[in-house]
């Protein structure tokens, strides 16, 4: 029987329209603590980039997800080894970065049709 894979969710972004733990180490190796006290499959973290064409802040929302994963698994003496960020416009800035995993919806099937709501 397979089990889940978990993969916690980080807002490396600072964006409140997003969800996610802060990027904070501490509550996060106290988060990672009790995962593996309940024996939990945490696999690694996931993160959204942040809503904007600047290449240098969609770089740095990578890049702090990457250092806090390597810090925590050191921290933790724990493997974490996905990291699950980039969508179809920053996907290859997260791959230099060290993503493992990057979702490209649009970029393969186009806009997803809106719904209309007749009131």
């Amino acid at each position: 029987k397979a089990s889940p894979q978990i993969l916690l969710e980080v807002n490396t972004s600072g964006e409140e329209a997003k969800m996610g733990f802060p990027p904070d180490v501490v509550l996060l190796e106290s988060v990672l603590g009790r995962a593996l006290e309940l024996e939990l499959p945490v696999q690694g973290f996931l993160t959204v980039g942040p809503l904007c064409r600047d290449l240098s802040g969609q770089r740095k929302a990578f890049e702090d997800l990457r250092v806090l994963r390597d810090s925590l698994e050191t921290r933790l003496s724990v493997s974490l080894p996905e990291l699950s960020m980039g969508m179809s416009d920053d996907f290859a800035l997260a791959v230099k970065e060290g993503a493992t995993t990057v979702r490209l919806g649009r970029r393969l099937f186009g806009y997803r049709k809106t719904c209309q709501v007749n009131l």
